[in-house]
């Protein structure tokens, strides 16, 4: 056996040495690798429990989810077979209901009317079996209503030069009469043959007196240019002089100025003036030409 080693190692070219330095070196890389791996093989052991420890949490939270749901459902369940609530509306101060009601009763007296708000309103809560739930008397929403109109008077005007306003005296009711006038942007008229939308004018003033004359006229009328930005562009009123004189001040301060005499009312004056076909005394107010064919803008 030694004799065979020995012949075999007489055939190799290469010397002794050299071969034990080329093994040596081989196992020196073989160790290096090995220590690699090794390393490697640690950390991939240190990230797989790191994903280990993830894949717990995941479960947990999994299964907490899952027992929020089986709960979640359960109180549905319950849910669906209690009569619906109205939303949290605490009272507001001074009043016994909330916003939501009031805002709701508001918006419906728009659609019904006073008296039939209530009732409306009662009908859809028995019909949504909404119990304990008080409702408000129809005069306690025509309170509501009339707040918001005065809410909607005292609103700032938005100044600008091309303001209609419409001017006219209600009913007399004892020795007081109110004045009401209400505006309309001229970019916001319609196009011909259609009537004014109500969401484009607004109240401008409303304004209880018990003497209504040329003086007192032109005192609100020089308050509201003072609102609106200056004299309007145009004053719609009916036969009552002092509504008509009362805005002469104006003119003098926008000399463009149109006072409009109101159709219906001058046409439901004496039927002799039709028939000596004297319809105006000044024709140019009935059809004024305007200064400029081009239609305003906001």
């Amino acid at each position: 056996m030694a004799a065979s080693c020995f012949v075999r190692l007489r055939n190799f070219k290469s010397r002794v040495r050299i071969v034990a330095a080329v093994l040596l070196r081989s196992r020196e890389t073989q160790a290096r690798r090995a220590k690699h791996r090794t390393r490697e093989i640690r950390e991939l052991r240190k990230t797989n429990q790191r994903h280990q420890q993830v894949i717990r949490e995941k479960d947990k939270q999994l299964a907490e989810k899952h027992s929020r749901i089986v709960q979640l459902t359960a109180e549905n369940e319950k849910l669906r077979k209690r009569p619906l609530r109205f939303p949290d509306d605490p009272p507001l101060r001074y009043h016994k209901f909330g916003p939501i009601m009031i805002a709701m009763c508001v918006n419906l007296v728009r659609r019904v009317g006073f008296r039939a708000a209530p009732d409306v309103l009662k009908i859809v809560f028995t019909a949504l079996r909404i119990e304990g739930k008080k409702l408000p008397d129809w005069t306690t929403v025509r309170t509501w209503a009339l707040r918001v109109g005065v809410a909607a008077i005292d609103r700032p005007i938005e100044p600008a030069d091309d303001w209609i306003w419409i001017a006219d005296h209600s009913s007399q009711i004892g020795t007081e009469k109110v004045l009401s006038v209400i505006g309309i942007r001229a970019c916001h008229l319609p196009p011909p043959g259609q009537s004014l939308r109500h969401e484009n004018m607004r109240v401008l003033a409303l304004i209880v007196g018990t003497e209504w004359k040329r003086e007192n006229m032109t005192e609100v009328y020089q308050q509201l240019a003072e609102r609106c930005g200056g004299p309007p562009l145009a004053l719609v009123v009916d036969g009552a002089v002092e509504l008509r004189e009362g805005a002469e001040p104006l003119q003098k301060q926008r000399k463009t100025m149109l006072i409009l005499r109101d159709f219906k009312h001058f046409a439901e004056g004496p039927g002799s003036r039709v028939q000596g076909l004297s319809l105006d005394p000044q024709p140019s107010t009935l059809n004024p030409q305007p200064s400029s064919p081009s239609r305003p803008t906001c």
